[in-house]
């Protein structure tokens, strides 16, 4: 059997949270997309973290070819 190496690079699609949820794009069967969430949490005007000590979270979820980013269940 042959040997075949593939040199690429793979790019995943990577936004904010609120990008992604304004956004109207629709992913292709299988592509894949990132949304970090802030690190920076407030709760009643109290900050629960600094920014230089939590890094941001993030969500990520893979296309159908026919919904949009919000329709599409988390991973």
């Amino acid at each position: 059997m042959a040997e075949h190496i593939l040199e690429t690079v793979i790019q995943l699609r990577c936004d904010t949270y609120s990008n992604w949820m304004n956004s109207a794009l629709i992913l292709k069967v299988g592509e894949a997309a990132i949304a970090t969430f802030p690190s920076e949490r407030v709760i009643d005007g109290l900050s629960t973290t600094t920014p230089e000590h939590t890094p941001p979270a993030v969500g990520i979820k893979i296309g159908d070819g026919y919904h949009r980013f919000t329709e599409l269940p988390w991973l």
